[in-house]
């Protein structure tokens, strides 16, 4: 119940993040331990948090926080949360289409540290580690909402799960180039369950 908004989460093994509703600084955290909450601020300016229905996601990884607001934003915010600074990657590139399906942070094979989402046209992948980010034609073509059903499974490979007809995609950042396959329960079945 701790804040009163805000539509996506992630966890860096010690807290909970929840993102505040719109463009601010506020973050909301949970000590995962003994379950303290409090709230913590960004400095130097502002971020964008995942909007409902059609929000983008907000990743951790290796203490950063990386957020925008929905799948056609074309910029991607990022938190260093030992001061709490906000900067900005503004790109195109960053447009997977209307909604974000889903992504995922992960260190590749090769060492490379990468942000990936998918959506309805296409997804991308941006390689922290360069500053650089590649959009790939072709998405999940779902809507789903609110961008919370990705995750790391290996290092380098996540997995997105997408509302329409239970769908799951595979995106594989060590391969060369990287892969993303989108498989149907009701096509060949991709065997994935939640139960």
């Amino acid at each position: 119940t701790h804040g009163s908004t805000g539509y996506a989460f992630c966890n860096d093994g010690e807290y909970i993040y929840r993102s505040a509703s719109g463009s601010g600084t506020q973050i909301y955290r949970t000590k995962m331990s003994d379950q303290v909450e409090d709230s913590i601020y960004t400095t130097g300016g502002s971020y964008n948090s995942p909007q409902h229905n059609q929000g983008s996601g907000f990743y951790h990884h290796k203490g950063y926080l990386y957020t925008s607001q929905e799948g056609n934003s074309s910029y991607l915010d990022k938190i260093r949360l030992s001061d709490m600074n906000v900067t900005r990657t503004s790109s195109g590139n960053f447009n997977v289409g209307t909604y974000c399906e889903g992504g995922f942070a992960t260190t590749a094979l090769d060492g490379t540290n990468y942000i990936v989402e998918l959506g309805p046209s296409s997804w991308y992948y941006y390689n922290i580690d360069t500053d650089v980010v590649v959009n790939v034609s072709g998405g999940g073509s779902t809507s789903t909402e609110y961008a919370q059903g990705g995750a790391e499974i290996a290092p380098g490979v996540g997995i997105i799960f997408g509302e329409q007809t239970d769908r799951a995609t595979l995106i594989d950042m060590n391969a060369s180039p990287p892969s993303m396959t989108t498989t149907t329960s009701s096509g060949a079945g991709h065997g994935y369950t939640t139960d």
